[in-house]
């Protein structure tokens, strides 16, 4: 006896087996972490705005409002991290020079200070989303311990509207390996 339903339930059973398995790729490269904080440090090796301990790492100079994943800066603000022990430590910042402010501003320089000494000074000739990585010398870093990079925007953009003075935008900010 013919069953008619059989043939497309055959039709559909060797499509199925037809096709191929999704390609296969290996995992990104990986960043090690650094080591872990101690329990009694509220704040670690690098933060973003959008992280809830974010406050803890901010010292001065970065604004209390505005949306969850960057907030602006004043012309000098101060961050606080506290970096295990790592053999090669590097500091780095996502930011943004907006366009707006850019076309007032002009060119940008951008001078770190790691813990009151002199670290890097770049100057950006554009605007956008920007990333700054700087290998950091031994004898500046304190290791297993906290540090202070205070950056310095100028010229900072001040606001005809309400006179505020801003330096960028800051999107995270940290130490890693």
């Amino acid at each position: 006896m013919f069953r008619p339903w059989f043939v497309p339930l055959a039709c559909v059973a060797v499509w199925a087996g037809c096709s191929s398995l999704p390609d296969s790729y290996p995992p990104p490269a990986q960043r090690r972490p650094l080591a872990s904080v101690p329990s009694n440090i509220p704040f670690g090796p690098m933060f973003a705005i959008s992280d809830s301990n974010a406050r803890d790492q901010i010292v001065r100079g970065v604004a209390e409002t505005g949306p969850r994943t960057w907030r602006w800066t004043d012309a000098h603000p101060v961050f606080r991290f506290y970096v295990p022990e790592a053999p090669r430590a590097q500091f780095l910042m996502d930011f943004t020079l907006p366009p707006v402010t850019f076309r007032q501003t002009g060119p940008v320089t951008l001078t770190f200070r790691l813990n009151d000494q002199p670290l890097d000074r770049v100057r950006y000739d554009a605007p956008g989303e920007l990333h700054y990585r700087k290998a950091i010398p031994d004898p500046l870093l304190h290791r297993n311990g906290i540090n202070l990079i205070a950056i310095d925007a100028e010229p900072a953009w001040v606001s005809k509207e309400d006179g505020r003075t801003y330096g960028f935008i800051l999107v995270r900010a940290g130490f890693a390996e």
